[in-house]
């Protein structure tokens, strides 16, 4: 599942919980549904990843030519790669 199908189902289901809230005349199953919403949003969100590598010696156009190669990757992902260990 792509980041933004994860976000649009999340924000689905966070707008479904409003609308049982103010519609229903038991607000606790929209209160379980945002709960839910919250926690999927905690549980998918991007994770902060770390340089593990010294990366003293790159060079910017190599970092970008890596990330060109790997559509996706990320900054930190090329230094990694790159970078001595």
């Amino acid at each position: 599942m792509s980041k933004a199908a994860r976000e649009m189902a999340i924000l689905t289901l966070a707008l479904l919980a409003a609308l049982l809230i103010v519609v229903s005349d038991e607000p606790s199953y929209g209160l379980l549904l945002g709960s839910g919403a919250l926690m999927g949003w905690f549980w998918f969100r991007d994770k902060q990843q770390k340089v593990t590598v010294d990366a003293s010696d790159l060079d910017p156009k190599d970092v970008k030519a890596y990330r060109q190669q790997h559509r996706g990757a990320t900054i930190s992902d090329a230094v990694n790669a790159l970078g001595k260990p």
